[in-house]
């Protein structure tokens, strides 16, 4: 995965678990055609319009193939590649299963990511991806064997290798394979070397995932991976990752197993050992670095994580984006040593003031509809605290505002392609300035204190840097290159006067920022830091410099004084116009003829599973197979055997169609079901029915889907369809010793059915649960003998879940109330009681939300399981952290985020469909008791190991000592 995300495997578990497509809401717009073209070895798949890039990407695919095959020794099978174009987000993930698949989000990344010395992006994320997709489908020995009898279902490259092995060879192999890649950047460097100084390396266990919730997050993976993997390539020689990946997909007895088969030493003594080597390199960069004086400056915040984008308010306000993972982002004003929120959930992107500091331009990401999302421009007024949406659906992103406020200069990225454009103070009137056609990526414009000129950094042809223009001419030409070289230079700003021309960059292999005077060209360092230095602002008089620093906790926001007399000249007073920089091209261009895309490649089944059940008679045999096409357009299970005893067929068929909005929902199902139920004597019995059923359903899905990770998941949903079932009785329902008792209901039923999900709950990095918000269902099914149906019943039910805030930190007090009544149906289908997780992720959303028709059960701790035909519960919880661990049992795919606990109260009732709400004390059964809840990841899987004690005040209450999986509400 390119960038995050658990998001893949997640999405196949989850599909493969439930036997039912996990995707349950389609994830492109219908109206997009989608085109495929076909190479030996790749299908790329692309929206209407993208025709140059998927032939690109094709081209590029073809060549990595032919670099890293020699390399891995190993050649995976045919791949799907997904061009994606709904989304400004720089993102790409590949997955094994069902299908060899990629998906590429056609975006380039800009400044504020730090990186960019790769001479083709595209060919860098391709070579990434396609390391993955070599190194998860290399097996051997007995997981082949596995995988030839039932299809593809077993890759322990994908399901078992740390992060940090798995993404450290996908960042290796980008670098290896061309230019430069993200080990190669400073930024990666940066990271590493203040983490060894300030002596805070992460450790084995923090990197195995994506989900380290301290500094630097999920990156670590990626940073500490990248350079381990390089450290085992150098250090034993170059076919060693190639032997480390085909040992694992051949012998999954644990990653330490492997490489000390590999290289005779386990994973925690190489650790040691490349640890060590870092120090060993960083004290030799300390004491280059030293030569020349540290620079001192002043700290404004000390917590580190992600303090970024300085800048002044006329009134000597230094505001800054603070995002901590504990409450809502926050933009900032700091001011004689007191600080102050001016407001939340800015965007984590560069903002831009008004000259007269009553308006703060920014933007940021929002979804548009159900498909696509699009950054787009925001004004903040800071005296009436109110912000103004300026721009819908327009991807605007790094605004300028001109210094006599009447104009924006900024960045629009339409489907890939990057160009600057010129609004009017109220985000109307575009003007497109540039037209690319090509990979160019523009960031951070700045306007010259006249509004004659600005700046802006540039990704072009293979290297970025600053170029001056005039916004007034539309001629791309027009942009003028200060100077053409492979360092990065971001982050442009000019003083007030004018004079000079303040940025950021890396050209001596540490970001720190630097001065480039206008009117003689010279060049001046200005810092020397161990960390990074960028995001420079001058204050309003031109005494001090504000820029973000980097530590081993993150980046804090640090001032400086603006002392001309202390910068250091560099020794090329201007650097030189290079002339060999261009975007890497494919080595081979070949055309390959388009055609429409066509599901059924990808949608045929690759891989079956045996089922093993029983029946009235004995034993049931069967198979199970699903299938899901590239674009996430069809999704189905099917499962069918036969009795060997009964002779009786049995199948489950479960389809969804999201070629069109809403989604279609097909089930089909014959199977035999069996009741643990007593006759009249007290003889317990095995009551069996053969029960036949379908649905016929529509959905309008309204949350984001799971390739789509975010802590806020908004939106609302739609259900409506069509139940029927035919029930036939399989056991003798009058036994020699009376009648059974509690016996489902036999016969025809035909129901119509409504259900309407909402939620708008949330959750920060380092939350225990959702802090604020709720999720709401409500739901009705009617069975009507005017279609078909021998029963009649009104079946409603509600479910609402609310997350409220304490004012400690961290703790908050979560409810929920759940009711619902089957009117006129005899055999109730309503259990409450037990303890059970009611998800076996902690992902509280619609996604895994309930539903309304069929079983419900809702949990009342300190009881058992009771059964009836109406219920009504309500829980309360009490939630507070504990302990912050961030740490696992070494290299197992187990990781403990956070230890918290949590008391409760339930209280519910069960009662006939006849009798109307007991509402004497002795008919309500109340519950309460307490958890201790460990928030963890288990197979990269957000889920809650929970312990539990619970005791039932009523006189058939029980004392329940309990441990489950997953999470309650």
């Amino acid at each position: 995965m390119f960038k995050k995300n658990y998001s893949s495997l997640l999405l196949f578990l989850s599909f493969a678990l439930s036997g039912s497509p996990a995707l349950a809401a389609t994830v492109f717009d219908p109206a997009t055609r989608w085109s495929t073209i076909d190479s030996p070895h790749f299908r790329i798949n692309y929206p209407q319009g993208q025709e140059l890039v998927a032939q690109k990407a094709a081209n590029f695919a073809e060549e990595a193939r032919a670099k890293l095959i020699p390399f891995m020794k190993k050649a995976p099978s045919m791949t799907d590649i997904t061009l994606v174009d709904n989304s400004d987000d720089v993102n790409g993930f590949a997955i094994p299963l069902p299908n060899s698949t990629i998906y590429l989000y056609l975006n380039t990344p800009g400044e504020q990511d730090l990186w960019g010395k790769y001479d083709s992006f595209l060919r860098t994320v391709i070579t990434h991806e396609y390391t993955h997709i070599v190194n998860m489908e290399d097996t051997g020995g007995i997981p082949e064997l596995f995988n030839r009898a039932f299809g593809r279902s077993f890759y322990p490259n994908f399901f078992f290798n740390p992060t940090f092995m798995l993404e450290g060879l996908a960042v290796t192999t980008e670098s290896k394979f061309s230019a430069t890649g993200r080990s190669d950047e400073s930024y990666y460097d940066a990271v590493l070397r203040t983490a060894i100084l300030e002596n805070t390396p992460l450790t084995i266990d923090q990197v195995g995932g994506y989900y380290l919730s301290d500094w630097p997050g999920g990156n670590g993976a990626y940073i500490y991976g990248s350079a381990l993997n390089r450290y085992l390539l150098e250090t034993y020689g170059e076919d060693t990752l190639a032997k480390i990946s085909a040992t694992n997909g051949s012998e999954p007895l644990g990653i330490n197993y492997v490489v000390k088969k590999v290289v005779g030493k386990d994973l925690y003594q190489v650790w040691d050992e490349f640890i060590f080597s870092l120090k060993k390199r960083y004290a030799r960069e300390l004491t280059r670095i030293s030569a020349i004086p540290l620079t001192q400056s002043k700290a404004i915040t000390e917590t580190g994580r992600y303090h970024r984008y300085p800048n002044w308010l006329p009134d000597g306000r230094l505001i800054y984006n603070e995002a901590d993972g504990r409450k809502s982002a926050k933009l900032k004003a700091y001011q004689d040593g007191k600080t102050e929120a001016l407001f939340s959930k800015p965007a984590l992107a560069p903002n831009s003031l008004s000259s007269d500091g009553n308006n703060l331009y920014y933007s940021r990401g929002e979804e548009l509809d159900h498909f696509t999302t699009a950054s787009d421009l925001f004004r903040y007024d800071l005296k009436r605290k109110k912000q103004d949406r300026l721009t819908e659906g327009k991807h605007i992103q790094d605004p300028s505002v001109s210094p006599d406020g009447s104009k924006i200069l900024a960045v629009q990225n339409l489907k890939g392609r990057y160009n600057l454009v010129l609004l009017d103070k109220d985000g109307k009137q575009i003007k497109v300035l540039t037209k690319n056609t090509d990979f160019t990526q523009f960031s951070f414009p700045h306007w010259s204190p006249d509004g004659k000129k600005a700046v802006l950094s540039a990704w072009k042809d293979g290297s970025r840097d600053l170029y001056l223009f005039s916004p007034d001419d539309s001629s791309s030409s027009s942009l003028t290159p200060l100077w053409r070289d492979k360092a990065l230079d971001i982050n442009p700003t000019f003083t007030e006067d004018g004079k000079n021309l303040l940025f950021s960059s890396d050209r001596d292999g540490i970001f720190n920022l630097y001065s480039y005077q206008m009117e003689d060209g010279k060049l001046f360092r200005i810092t020397n830091v161990l960390g990074a230095a960028i995001e420079p602002a001058v204050s309003p008089d031109g005494k001090t410099i504000a820029f973000a620093s980097l530590s081993s906790k993150g980046f804090d926001i640090r001032t400086m004084p603006f002392d001309q007399a202390s910068w250091t000249p560099e020794s090329s007073s201007k650097p030189a116009l290079a002339e060999a920089i261009h975007e890497a091209q494919p080595e081979k261009e070949i055309y390959y003829p388009p055609h429409s895309y066509n599901p059924l490649p990808t949608l045929w089944p690759k891989a079956w599973s045996p089922t093993i059940a029983s029946d009235e008679q004995g034993m049931v045999l069967g198979g199970a197979v699903l299938g899901q096409d590239a674009l996430f357009q069809h999704n189905f299970s099917l499962m069918a055997g036969i009795g060997l005893a009964s002779r009786r067929p049995f199948y489950a068929l479960n389809y969804f169609n999201d070629q069109l909005y809403p989604t279609l929902q097909f089930a089909l199902s014959d199977t035999p079901a069996m009741y643990g139920l007593s006759n009249s004597a007290g003889d317990s019995v095995d009551f069996w029915q053969r029960q036949q059923s379908g649905r016929v359903g529509l959905s309008f899905p309204g949350v984001p889907g799971l390739a789509m990770g975010t802590n806020w998941v908004n939106g609302e949903s739609y259900s409506f369809g069509f139940n029927w079932s035919q029930v036939d009785d399989l056991t003798l329902i009058q036994g020699g010793r009376g009648p059974i008792l509690g016996m489902p209901n036999a016969g025809r039923t035909n129901s119509l059915y409504a259900q309407y999900q909402a939620a708008d709950n949330y959750s920060y990095v380092y939350s225990m649960a959702p802090e604020g918000g709720s999720v709401t269902t409500l739901g009705y099914e009617k069975a009507d003998p005017a279609w078909g149906s021998q029963h009649s019943f009104d079946r409603v039910w509600a479910d609402y879940r609310h997350y409220h805030p304490l004012p400690v930190q961290g703790q908050t007090f979560a409810w929920r109330v759940s009711g619902g009544s089957n009117f006129s149906k005899i055999d109730g289908q309503y259990y409450l009681g037990g303890n059970d997780s009611m998800s076996i992720t902690s992902l509280l959303d619609l996604r895994y939300g309930v539903t309304t028709y069929g079983q419900q059960r809702v949990p009342l701790r300190g009881y058992g399981l009771m059964r009836g035909n109406s219920l009504a519960a309500f829980s309360g919880e009490y939630r507070f952290p504990l302990l912050e661990i961030q740490h696992g049992p070494g290299t197992v795919p187990v990781f403990f985020d956070r230890l918290g606990g949590a008391a409760f109260y339930d209280v519910g009732q069960m009662w006939d469909a006849s009798e109307f709400w007991r509402s004497s004390s002795l008919g309500l059964k109340h519950g309460v008791g307490a958890e201790a809840r460990l928030v963890s990841h288990i197979l990269q899987i957000p889920t809650e190991l929970r312990f539990g004690l619970a005791q039932g005040i009523n006189p058939e209450g029980q004392t329940q000592v309990y441990f489950q999986l997953g999470s309650m509400f």
